[in-house]
């Protein structure tokens, strides 16, 4: 059995297409809005949490790349993911997540696994593997005429600018977005950084104005609570209630636009320090708070009847 492992990711920072840590050329391909899922030799379909994918029809869904994988030993990186159907659909038991987190419901045809990485069983336990445009060449030559599998396609991109057009040309498809890979690149079990030029994600981001109605507090685990480890070594996060304690800073501001509440969470550059001055500010001032229009950044796609992803820009003191 292959080891537990985390699977590749791109850096959470969402940086130009000119940054100085990408080095061009790059290989290009769709991001995806879907179920990301480790195959491991055909005996086990992980999801990124490092848990079994939790319909048990998986494996019959891939049965002829399980049968495959298990003979060659190969370990499978994709995206489960459909031309026809959104992550959360309007009616959200026909989406691909519900699809995927209910046990027994059988998978539809038009949900394939879209794969964008291959090693051996022994490369993947041993951190071994060969460069990405290897692996590349590997996955689209062994996984051809698969039932519902198909190899992610990757282009050559030279430059920035070749970057962004592809990009946008992926927005203009209704697609989530783009990730670019350095073809001389290892594979990284986890989160890359912004200085590795392993692989980078883009998606598209819109900004729009709302009005705080509430502002709520963070909460923090109090600090005789004992934590859990995954098998992975990391945290555990823990969901019951009374193991929590207010933390004295902001949490997310509770915001209405076009007659919807949602909650939009302090964006990048907000450090503790303002976010507690927030919080002390609207404790003893609240209706000075209940009003102000900010300006937050959300990812359209995918999004239903609340924003995706909700986080703040700025204030907008010019619209109060």
């Amino acid at each position: 059995m292959a080891l537990l492992k985390a699977p590749m990711k791109g850096p959470n920072e969402i940086v130009p297409f000119n940054h100085h840590a990408i080095h061009y050329p790059q290989l290009a391909s769709t991001k995806f809005d879907g179920f990301r899922c480790l195959c491991l030799c055909g005996e086990r379909y992980i999801s990124p949490n490092i848990k079994d994918v939790r319909n048990n029809n998986i494996a019959e869904h891939l049965s002829v790349l399980g049968t495959f994988c298990q003979a060659n030993r190969l370990v499978v990186d994709g995206e489960l993911w459909s031309p026809t159907r959104s992550f959360h659909e309007p009616i959200k038991e026909n989406g691909i997540s519900s699809i995927l987190t209910t046990h027994n419901r059988i998978i539809p045809k038009d949900i394939g696994y879209y794969v964008f990485d291959i090693m051996s069983e022994e490369d993947w336990d041993e951190n071994t593997e060969e460069s990405f445009i290897t692996r590349y060449n590997n996955y689209k030559t062994l996984l051809t005429d698969i039932p519902n599998v198909f190899p992610v396609e990757q282009y050559l991109v030279q430059t920035a600018v070749e970057a962004e057009a592809f990009f946008n040309q992926q927005i203009a498809l209704e697609q989530e977005g783009m990730i670019l890979r350095q073809p001389s690149a290892f594979y990284k079990h986890g989160r890359c950084t912004v200085n590795q030029d392993g692989m980078w994600k883009f998606k598209e981001f819109q900004t729009h104005d709302a009005v705080i109605i509430a502002v709520e507090e963070q909460q923090r685990l109090k600090p005789d609570i004992e934590r859990t480890r995954d098998v992975l070594g990391h945290l555990e996060r823990r969901f019951e209630q009374e193991l929590y304690e207010p933390a004295g800073k902001v949490g997310a501001f509770v915001v209405q636009m076009n007659g919807v509440h949602f909650k939009v969470k302090c964006g990048k550059g907000h450090n503790d320090y303002l976010k507690t001055s927030w919080w002390q500010d609207y404790c003893q001032h609240s209706q000075k708070w209940n009003g102000k229009h900010i300006e937050f950044k959300m990812m359209p796609h995918g999004t239903l009847d609340k924003p995706r992803i909700g986080s703040l820009v700025r204030f907008r003191p010019d619209l109060d």
